[in-house]
């Protein structure tokens, strides 16, 4: 029998929050022989921040991608999510943080990916879902979350410098 996926989320919350805040990010795929067919809903909890980094075979990033880890730059395909911690940007708080990323890997093989490059030539190849921080408002600058399939020309991408 088949049941949600729901990653970020403890028991208590679960009793908290039930099904509100959730997003539904895919369904996971089950092989069985020479069958492969998609089986448990998997849901994001997004009433609490958290950091969850994508890699791998097929991940939302290239491989070659490179993350910046507590140990320094490193290709994202060489991330080890037991050593090596993300810098993640926590909206409750409004502050950099470092943590434990958990790598998700799934098996989607011609997807459409997105191409980003910067003003200063730096390629970026992700899948539409993968998120990216986002610098947003006039004067006041403020910092959000916005996946690959929603950014817009002239989007200020955050970035660490070297």
């Amino acid at each position: 029998m088949a049941y949600d996926i729901i990653l970020g989320r403890d028991a208590s919350d679960k009793k908290k929050f039930g099904q509100s805040g959730l997003i539904h990010i895919g369904k996971g795929y089950v092989t069985m022989g020479n069958y492969t067919s998609m089986s448990n809903n998997i849901f994001l909890d997004v009433a609490r921040s958290h950091v969850i980094l994508v890699a791998g075979k097929r991940g939302c990033l290239e491989g070659n991608t490179q993350v910046f880890t507590d140990k320094g730059y490193k290709r994202i395909k060489d991330f080890n999510p037991l050593l090596d911690k993300v810098l993640s940007f926590n909206l409750e708080n409004q502050t950099f943080e470092w943590e434990r990323a958990e790598l998700i890997r799934y098996n989607i093989k011609d997807e459409e990916l997105i191409k980003i490059i910067s003003e200063n030539n730096k390629e970026l190849i992700l899948t539409k879902e993968h998120p990216l921080l986002i610098a947003t408002g006039n004067k006041q600058l403020s910092l959000l979350w916005r996946t690959g399939k929603n950014l817009k020309v002239g989007d200020l991408l955050k970035r660490l410098k070297k």
